[in-house]
């Protein structure tokens, strides 16, 4: 199971936490994401990865699941610092660490689509599932594989399988 923000610790480099104010607003952020990036066409996704996404997407990915800074950057292939310096000069993500939200992003469309539920489809993706070997679904976004048994778990719930 993925850990959440409140059983860590405080590690360095300090990422920038979310208040109570902005916390709602990076989350809002990473579901708006979701929401534009299930409406493009694969090309104007691969134009937007090669470009770079936005290095406050990150920050958004970690209010809306509640996980720890660290996890996010080991999803993106990346170090915490490496974010962090990003964020502070807004440069934006590089390729992989693009590919790889945009990845996540629709794996995230698929769920809340059959979960019906932003608040199930964070908890869900952070939950140890059976079908996954135990790994919660999250841990699993950093690889196309990963991703492919994760959408077929959630075609099978889609389609009535209890999964």
């Amino acid at each position: 199971m993925v850990t959440n923000k409140a059983g860590k610790g405080s590690l360095k480099p300090q990422i920038p936490k979310s208040s109570q104010s902005h916390a709602g607003s990076h989350a809002d952020i990473f579901w708006a994401f979701v929401n534009e990036t299930a409406q493009k066409t694969e090309s104007d996704r691969l134009v937007a990865i090669r470009n770079g996404l936005s290095v406050m997407l990150p920050a958004g990915l970690r209010d809306a699941l509640n996980i720890d800074f660290t996890i996010v950057a080991k999803l993106l292939d990346t170090s915490r610092s490496t974010l962090a310096r990003n964020m502070r000069s807004a440069k934006p993500l590089n390729f992989v660490a693009s590919e790889r939200l945009d990845r996540i992003a629709q794996i995230a469309s698929m769920a809340e689509r059959v979960l019906e539920s932003r608040e199930e489809t964070s908890q869900w993706l952070k939950r140890a599932h059976p079908a996954l070997s135990q790994q919660a679904p999250i841990s699993l976004c950093n690889t196309a594989v990963g991703s492919c048994q994760i959408r077929r778990i959630l075609s099978a719930m889609e389609w009535g399988n209890a999964t």
